[in-house]
């Protein structure tokens, strides 16, 4: 079972689907006028075309979409946890396989990049996989840039936790396919929408691949309104730095003074720590109340990750 853009991934020398392509009516993210419209003011900001933009009112259909236009069944995922459970969910789904290649944070300063032995052993093993990654990862790793070199037939990034409220600036170098986030500076816990984009050229080979979506016309209008108001008022999608700011600074004071505790940074709209295995599931009840979104993944016998959302 293969769809164009898997075969388009598969077999580079394979034109037929573009030439299937060209023929097709281009498969954006709804059948209205205002979804069009949303697609072409948000490639502006991802420097993508309109046609190489598929949109999506939840991220588990953009997942989705992403995993089945990639990975038939038996196909294999290569991918490092701690990763966005739907992640792994839409892999098996598809009837495919994942193979987690670690990530390292050992060391006097973790960083928790891909372990790169790993990542090679398991491309090598799998010359046809597709490479998951986050850009950027909860420990403020670019995943991205870990996988540089590795003989991957094509890559999923998931770009939602940087800090703009349009996307990323630059999206990375190699991905195929990337999932970015819209989000309201005045409410960004909740993206208003999300959007699969594709290098150029490959957009309609996608629309093939996942079909016509929908997206409900109060979050179009909600989508547009948002990115209109940034382009008549930049500096107003400013205003969420602070937010980021402030609450990073709360969570730095709820884990001082915790032995065992070792703080990575924050990423984008991350933040993110490490902790004594047997303390993980501790702390993050004592900080529950000020922070409900912490949640605790296991990563060594000795040392756990712990993680926060900061808009929530």
């Amino acid at each position: 079972m293969t769809t164009p853009l898997t075969d388009f991934t598969r077999f580079p020398g394979r034109r037929w689907a573009n030439s299937v392509a060209a023929r097709m009516p281009p498969k954006l993210a709804a059948d209205t006028r205002m979804a069009m419209a949303v697609a072409a003011r948000w490639s502006h900001h991802l420097r993508a075309r309109p046609e190489d933009i598929v949109l999506f009112a939840t991220a588990q259909d953009a997942m989705r979409a992403a995993v089945h236009a990639l990975l038939a069944p038996d196909d294999v995922a290569l991918l490092a946890l701690p990763l966005a459970p739907e992640w792994l969910t839409a892999v098996l789904c598809a009837g495919a396989r994942y193979v987690d290649v670690g990530r390292r944070f050992d060391g006097p300063t973790p960083t928790g990049a891909w372990n790169r032995n790993a990542a090679e052993r398991a491309a090598a093993a799998h010359p046809d996989a597709v490479a998951l990654v986050e850009s950027l990862s909860w420990s403020g790793s670019d995943d991205a840039a870990a996988i540089a070199g590795l003989p991957l037939r094509a890559v999923i990034a998931d770009a939602r936790r940087v800090q703009s409220p349009l996307g990323p600036v630059l999206l990375p170098d190699r991905p195929t396919l990337t999932l970015v986030a819209l989000r309201d500076p005045d409410c960004p816990s909740e993206p208003v929408l999300h959007a699969l984009v594709a290098p150029d050229g490959q957009g309609r080979a996608l629309g093939i691949a996942i079909g016509p979506t929908s997206v409900p016309d109060l979050l179009a209008d909600h989508a547009f309104a948002v990115l209109d108001g940034v382009e008549r008022w930049p500096d107003w999608q400013a205003q969420l730095v602070p937010r980021l700011e402030a609450r990073y600074g709360q969570w730095l004071a709820a884990l001082a003074g915790r032995p065992g505790v070792q703080i990575l940074g924050r990423s984008g709209v991350e933040a993110a720590a490490l902790c004594l295995s047997d303390d993980a599931d501790v702390i993050a009840a004592a900080i529950a109340d000020a922070f409900p979104a912490v949640r605790a993944w296991p990563m060594t016998p000795m040392r756990a990750l712990l993680t926060l959302d900061l808009l929530r």
